[in-house]
């Protein structure tokens, strides 16, 4: 079953970088993981840039909280004593 979860993550982050090149769907390229994918390089840069990183922080957050909320309902809705 493990394989499966490390499949559904390639699977997704693959599927989130093709949409991220189509220029059709430029809508939701800012809505992407992968669309501010290199933010965090800008911290290493001499003259520090903070824009695109706060924007990677944004969407990372905003992912976390969706998605964090979702497993939380569902480990309390399971379980997981017996």
């Amino acid at each position: 079953m493990q394989g499966f979860r490390v499949a559904h993550t390639v699977v997704i982050s693959t599927v989130m970088q093709i949409l991220d090149t189509l220029p059709q769907v430029a809508v939701i390229h800012p809505y992407l993981l992968s669309h501010y994918w290199l933010g965090f390089s800008d911290l290493l840069r001499s003259p520090l840039e903070v824009s695109s990183f706060g924007n990677n922080l944004i969407v990372q957050f905003c992912y976390i909280a969706i998605f964090g909320s979702l497993s939380y309902s569902r480990f309390t809705s399971k379980d997981i004593l017996s």
